[in-house]
């Protein structure tokens, strides 16, 4: 389990690093329309609760070892899914994105990008 969450985590971050690198302006315009809309912000904790509560089901392991990043992964995703569905504020605590520059964006960007070839590179190895 642990080579497939690789995989897909790796390419996911991959693709969102890219949008951010190459698109930040795109990526602030969506964070400004999600804390404007309640609809959305539900609807991304559910995504984001099931994704959580699924890893962490499949795959909590806690070892000193690169396979605990999909751990933490998965446990962010459950927390903040938990809090966007049940919180009403917990919106707030993310506002950090919101209304940021484009380098701020690009620089998130290249984190996730980073990370993503990390867990893709672990994913396929062979």
């Amino acid at each position: 389990m642990t080579i497939i969450l690789a995989k897909l985590f790796g390419l996911y971050f991959i693709a969102l690093g890219i949008a951010g690198i190459f698109n930040p302006k795109r990526i602030g315009k969506l964070y400004q329309l999600m804390m404007q809309n309640d609809a959305l912000l539900y609807l991304g904790g559910i995504i984001a609760l099931f994704i959580g509560a699924f890893v962490v089901s499949v795959h909590n392991i806690w070892i000193a070892s690169w396979p605990v990043i999909i751990s933490i992964i998965g446990w962010i995703s459950l927390i903040k899914g938990f809090g966007l569905v049940s919180c009403s504020g917990f919106a707030k605590s993310l506002s950090f994105m919101y209304e940021k520059s484009a380098s701020f964006y690009r620089g998130i960007g290249l984190i996730l990008l980073l990370i993503g070839l990390f867990l893709t590179y672990h994913g396929f190895e062979f």
